[in-house]
């Protein structure tokens, strides 16, 4: 924006250097960026700036992931007509960037002088994994309590897990605070939207949640709640101390939860 432009100026000036910044053009995501028309004007506004140098150029795409590429096109095409209106006013555009990971990975047209990879680093694309990608990032947490419950014993809030037999159960002091079975909240409506919430919530069905307790696949029981889940420990050997090992999103993970990096 014109005022981070002012703001970086400003900072280079005070510190006698000049600050390398990255051009944002809008051309159709309507977050941040300049809309090409104000291109012109914003050529002859940076002029004025003296402490600020454009390292690269860059837009987003909306919809990367969508099969038919045609929104794709019509973006990278309109961002290349901006990096020409910026050369044509005598504005450097620097390194031309586009590409987030859906399109790194599906258009090699789009790749330019630089990628921007989020999704794709974490192992976790919205497309199809045909690429070899793993997931990255785990929590760990040990079993704090363990116990042992009769046949036909509720388990967790709203009673919507009971033992089919006696079970012998552990319990995880972790939950909804720590980032652990946090999601995405649904936020578009139209009909699609909601046949594929439909859709997806059907694949679920009957769906267990697993976690590892020394190494071994066990089921959560019940729901997972703000401060612990209930895992069946029966028949493997575990105890209290006992390692857990939870699959997450990285990204959704508190932050007072202690990070390593290997």
């Amino acid at each position: 924006s014109v005022n981070s432009a002012s703001v970086m100026d400003a900072a280079g000036k005070r510190l006698e250097t000049s600050v390398d910044v990255h051009l944002k053009i809008d051309t159709g995501f309507g977050r941040f960026g300049f809309l090409p028309n104000q291109l012109n004007e914003l050529s002859s506004l940076l002029t004025k700036f003296n402490n600020i140098r454009i390292a690269g150029t860059y837009s987003h795409l909306s919809f990367s992931f969508e099969k038919k590429p045609k929104y794709v096109q019509i973006q990278f095409d309109r961002f290349l007509s901006c990096t020409e209106t910026l050369k044509q006013n005598g504005i450097d555009p620097g390194i031309l960037h586009i590409t987030n990971s859906c399109a790194f990975l599906r258009f090699n047209g789009l790749h330019l002088g630089a990628a921007r990879i989020g999704s794709a680093f974490l192992g976790r694309i919205p497309i199809e994994n045909i690429y070899g990608l793993q997931k990255i990032g785990y929590m760990k947490s040990r079993i704090i309590e363990v116990k042992d419950l009769p046949s036909k014993h509720s388990i967790g809030y709203a009673n919507t897990y009971k033992t089919r037999r006696p079970a012998r159960i552990g319990i995880v002091p972790v939950g909804y605070k720590d980032g652990f079975g946090v999601e995405k909240t649904r936020d578009t409506f139209r009909v699609v939207d909601i046949l594929r919430y439909m859709y997806n919530d059907l694949k679920s069905f009957r769906k267990t949640v697993f976690v590892r307790v020394n190494s071994q696949k066990v089921p959560i029981l019940g729901r997972i709640s703000m401060y612990n889940i209930i895992v069946d420990l029966t028949g493997i050997d575990a105890n209290i101390g006992s390692e857990v090992t939870l699959d997450v999103n990285p990204v959704l993970i508190d932050s007072s939860i202690p990070r390593e990096y290997i």
